[in-house]
């Protein structure tokens, strides 16, 4: 009955509840809303009146919030951002992978595999392939080298993607081999190359030598479907012949009708409704189908090649091995590829090599900057605290008129996020600056154009949620001690003299100590890259990387034949000879490596397992003169190594010890192309191992022949890098060489112009990256920690004045104050050194494979980032020790 009176007489309470008029809703919104507002007022007026304190707080968290903010831009821009194209998650990037590399999948299709899989499937809507290659762009006047990407006709359409200006190409311009010479260009190329004219579409431009109009501009955000790769046009797959002139396959075969040249990415879109598990055990079916189909048709073109080169011995082609080892060879050729599984790999955010090659360091700088968060935001809360105590006596008064705790917790709060806002703000604006900093550090070739690092939704976010967090987690200790104070002493004004010494350690203290002990993790972490970068730019590389240019070209996208390809570099080679500041000059394949391939070893079996492979490099002589390889045995190659001579090869100390031990290789023979292959090449000569490419592997198998003994051959490819020894600095010499080349070819661009010195910089870009990053953010939070350590002693100095006098008083002398207080100091050092040294065996286990050259637990680093902690930290005490040994004893017995 007591419930029915309550309903029944209307109750304000119930009435409440029970109305389903929202009106009554808003006195009670308005009220939480006005109270939000007048808290919001008051943080801003204590914050201004106390300026010091705000700004202390507010640059200790814009610099932690900015770098956090700068690294997931970067996080963003490489791991996260979808591609800039329609329903982004319905694509799949093409894979297959092999019983060789089960978790390396390969990512190259044949065209006649694209075709098939295009017309055949029954799993996606829409499929679309692209190759990237060099192309000569001649577009007024100027010749030089860019990005360019064959792409099916489809590939705008299947992706949604709009020209900004004039057309973009399509399946019409793509069906009958050299019949549409057009091109869609780039945003950024037409604006930073071609000055953003927009006269420009339906103009001729000249693409290795060959006219193709430019159709349409691309939009601005389409960038293409890797993440750090951004071509500077696209043009018709047809136009492949135009595109690709240096491109060889076998006789009567083209890249768009031989099955096995693999030389295409595929992305396809799933169709509605369909999920990939289904349209993977379709695809399945349908590729191992091909595959049965294809490997038959190699096998049928093989063996019908080998018979018309035979019966053809006046073209000059290399010498052909027996009809047994060929059929052999296309028979392993015929298991492998039927051992192939498809795979369907997600493609909402594009392929990406930078992706696979920086994701790891940028992962672990995402947790090096969270670390130095973590110290900024301890610095923040012992700010709060210390400003806590000076303000008991306000919340005192205002518990003892009535105020809740709740209520003096909020506003409290309140404050702390204030501070945290306005330090996301600053630290946004610093991350601007620090993602170019970042960005500076990647290989050169992957600039703004091709990574986009514009801040987006999820960057802002990011940075918005991470100054909400770091409001509550350095604000909700200070809110909770401050609104607790014992209210007697507190409405007195009586501050209370904490313990002597440190027999209780409170939550300032134990802030520092965390704050040491991160700062201790973060600069053994940073020491260790420091000095795996400098072991890795130290090492011997089995050549001399000084005073060596780079320079490389490629006469074969001006239209070059093979014969003027050779007349062209043997005229450049004695030109560059004898430029002044010369010592020697020699040309090898493009990069240094022409690739690897299977070989044979005379009087060797290898194992039915047995990896037989071995990289190639072609050369001119005085190669190893100019690199600075030492021929351990035999001889250079000379100009009698000629096809007319017996076939030569000179291989590196590796290949000389594993397969011939104690004997001499000099005489020996080795076969390239094939493990069953008769060994065919002699070897004249062994030199030291050397390593271009991976600096932390051993030096791969190699083996060098010389460009005029295989001049002709389809290996050999017409893109070469000239090698220039110099006498003084090399880049001193780029402006000669250049125009040495501009007098044999005005137009034949000129790319890749770097000392060798310069290049192991870009092969060690992640190291730098993680090293230079590392250390920085290291160094920042050893800086904070300290700035912290030395406010809280600064603070348990004026705490403890009265103390100090009366010491004083009683006869303690300077030394014994300034000992007092630098005791403490060294004591809360000591135990944040002792919790870091612990924490630092397991985290560094974490990096050890990023490690070279020294182990986890290096004592030479950890002794160098302990001593440098302890020196600088003693110094930070020190301050405040010093201020409290120069109190004058009558000033300090006075206060309060």
């Amino acid at each position: 009955m007591l419930g029915l009176s309550l309903v029944t007489n209307h109750s304000p309470l119930i009435t409440v509840f029970l109305t389903p008029n929202t009106s009554n809703l808003e006195p009670f919104w308005g009220g939480i809303m006005e109270t939000l507002f007048q808290d919001v007022r008051y943080g801003i007026r204590t914050l201004l009146r106390s300026p010091g304190f705000t700004a202390a707080a507010v640059l200790s968290l814009a610099l932690g919030i900015g770098a956090n903010t700068a690294i997931f831009t970067m996080i963003d821009a490489v791991l996260l951002k979808m591609l800039p194209v329609k329903e982004p998650e319905s694509l799949v990037a093409l894979a297959f992978a092999s019983p060789e590399y089960p978790n390396v999948p390969a990512t190259s299709f044949s065209y006649p595999m694209f075709r098939d899989l295009r017309d055949r499937n029954q799993v996606f809507s829409s499929m679309v392939a692209y190759c990237s290659l060099p192309v000569s762009l001649n577009a007024d006047g100027h010749t030089e080298r860019v990005s360019g990407q064959l792409a099916s006709g489809n590939i705008f359409s299947a992706l949604g993607v709009n020209p900004l200006l004039g057309r973009a190409f399509s399946d019409e311009d793509d069906r009958k081999p050299g019949a549409h010479p057009v091109a869609v260009l780039s945003y950024n190329f037409w604006k930073r190359r071609l000055g953003g004219d927009p006269g420009l579409v339906g103009k001729i431009i000249h693409l290795n030598g060959y006219p193709f109009t430019a159709i349409g501009v691309a939009p601005p955000d389409f960038f293409g479907l890797e993440v750090g790769v951004s071509p500077d046009l696209w043009v018709p797959m047809m136009m492949h012949a135009q595109m690709e002139p240096r491109r060889e396959v076998m006789p009567g075969l083209s890249l768009l009708s031989d099955p096995g040249n693999r030389w295409l990415r595929i992305m396809a879109r799933l169709k509605p409704g369909l999920s990939e598990p289904q349209a993977r055990a379709a695809s399945e079916l349908l590729f191992q189908q091909l595959n049965r189909e294809h490997v038959d048709l190699i096998f049928q073109q093989g063996l019908k090649l080998f018979q018309e080169l035979s019966q053809n011995r006046e073209q000059k082609l290399p010498e052909l091995p027996p009809r047994e080892v060929f059929e052999r060879s296309l028979q392993d050729h015929r298991i492998r590829v039927q051992q192939q599984r498809i795979q369907l790999l997600p493609g909402s955010k594009g392929l990406s090599e930078l992706r696979q090659q920086f994701s790891e360091p940028l992962l672990i700088l995402m947790a090096v900057v969270a670390l130095v968060l973590i110290i900024a935001c301890g610095n923040v809360a012992n700010l709060l605290l210390a400003r806590s105590a000076a303000r008991q006596r306000e919340m005192a008064v205002r518990l003892a008129l009535g105020a809740g705790r709740l209520r003096l917790i909020r506003q409290l709060l309140t404050e702390s996020t204030l501070l945290s806002l306005l330090g996301g703000s600053l630290g946004t604006i610093l991350a601007f600056w620090g993602i170019d900093v970042v960005a500076s550090f990647l290989p050169a070739s992957l600039t703004s154009i091709a990574l986009d690092l514009s801040p987006d939704h999820r960057v802002l976010g990011f940075t918005l949620a991470m100054s909400l967090l770091t409001g509550l987690l350095f604000g909700l200790a200070p809110a909770f001690q401050s609104t607790r104070p014992n209210l007697v002493p507190a409405l007195k004004n009586e501050v209370s003299v904490p313990e002597r010494g440190f027999r209780r350690l409170g939550l300032r203290q134990i802030l520092v100590v965390f704050q040491v002990a991160l700062s201790l993790l973060l600069l053994i972490g940073g020491g260790l890259f420091v000095r795996t970068l400098e072991n890795l730019k130290n090492q011997d590389l089995g050549f001399n990387t000084q005073k060596l240019l780079l320079l490389s070209m490629d006469p074969s996208l001006n239209g070059y034949r093979k014969d003027q390809v050779g007349t062209f570099y043997a005229e450049l080679l004695h030109r560059v000879e004898t430029l002044p500041g010369v010592q020697s000059a020699s040309l090898a394949s493009a990069g240094l490596s022409g690739g690897g391939t299977d070989f044979s070893v005379e009087g060797y079996q290898p194992g039915p397992e047995e990896v037989m492979d071995i990289a190639i490099n072609y050369v001119e002589p005085r190669f190893f003169e100019t690199m600075g390889i030492t021929l351990r045995i035999g001889r250079d190659f000379g100009r009698q190594d000629n096809r007319s001579a017996s076939k030569v090869v000179i291989v590196n100390e590796r290949v000389a010890h594993q397969f011939f031990g104690r004997q001499n290789p000099i005489g020996k023979r080795i076969g390239l192309g094939s493990r069953h292959r008769a060994p065919d090449l002699e070897i004249v000569g062994v030199v030291r191992d050397a390593r271009y490419f991976d600096l932390r592997q051993q030096a791969a198998l190699m083996a060098y022949l010389p460009f005029q003994s295989y001049f002709g051959s389809e290996r050999n490819l017409a893109s070469r890098t000239v090698l220039v020894r110099a006498t003084g600095d090399p880049k001193s010499l780029i402006a000669a060489v250049r125009r040495e080349v501009q007098v044999l070819d005005k137009d034949l661009p000129i790319y890749n112009v770097m000392t060798f010195t310069e290049q192991i910089g870009e092969l060690l870009a992640q190291e730098r990256l993680i090293a230079a990053l590392s250390s920085f953010f290291a160094l920042l939070a050893l800086l904070l920690a300290c700035v912290g350590l030395y406010g809280i002693m600064s603070y348990t100095v004026v705490r403890r004045t009265n103390e100090i006098g009366i010491r004083m008083a009683l006869g303690a002398q300077q030394d014994d104050v300034l000992w007092l207080v630098l005791r403490e100091t060294l004591v809360l050092v000591l135990i944040g050194v002792a919790v870091g040294l612990a924490a630092s065996v397991g985290a560094t286990r974490l990096i050890s494979s990023l490690l070279f050259g020294l182990r986890p637990t290096d004592p030479l680093t950890i002794a160098v980032a302990t001593l440098t902690l302890i020196s600088v930290a003693a110094l930070a005490g020190y301050l405040p020790a010093r201020r409290a040994s120069k109190v004058d004893p009558l000033v300090a017995l006075r206060y309060e």
